[in-house]
């Protein structure tokens, strides 16, 4: 029996599965041409998981057999010799109390290109603060905890893709 207050279309989810679509330029792991729109995303993931929910925080990666997307996370210890590493500081709103940021610091790894994967990940759970249960995150790639896990971010970095040169009309 599926979890029946589950909102799989909730407009706040879809907008933040919306980042990981190519044309948004909020840097993170991007859908291929495999879904066309954060709502086909939330479709296929709910049709996964609605036996699984039981109403609380739910972490699922979902296999495919074709590449789906890229993937944005490294391993320190997979980021090819001559690839810059920087530290950055990441900015996450502070869920206890509205209006304030918590700062974390991370790694980049400068002008690589986005892995390709096969794989998906799927949060669902209730939203803060709401009666509302619906998918927290949708994105192609392997699991990552939040920033605020600083053992598993002190090892991985974020890759930040090498920008685009625009080619010059004749």
């Amino acid at each position: 029996m599926s979890y029946n207050r589950f909102q799989p279309f909730y407009p706040s989810a879809l907008r933040h599965i919306e980042r990981h679509f190519p044309h948004n330029s909020t840097p993170g792991s991007k859908f291929n041409s495999r879904f066309k729109d954060p709502k086909e995303v939330a479709e296929y993931a709910w049709e996964k998981i609605k036996y699984a929910y039981r109403g609380e925080l739910l972490i699922r990666e979902i296999n495919f057999q074709e590449v789906i997307g890229l993937e944005a996370l490294i391993a320190l210890k997979d980021i090819p010799k001559g690839v810059g590493i920087k530290k950055r500081t990441r900015e996450i709103p502070n869920k206890n109390k509205p209006g304030r940021y918590n700062s974390y610091t991370i790694w980049t790894a400068e002008d690589m290109r986005l892995q390709e994967t096969k794989t998906m990940t799927v949060i669902a759970g209730p939203l803060e603060r709401t009666r509302v249960h619906t998918f927290l995150t949708i994105y192609p790639g392997r699991y990552a905890p939040d920033f605020s896990d600083q053992e598993f971010w002190s090892k991985h970095a974020l890759i930040s893709p090498r920008k685009q040169k625009k080619r010059r009309r004749h």
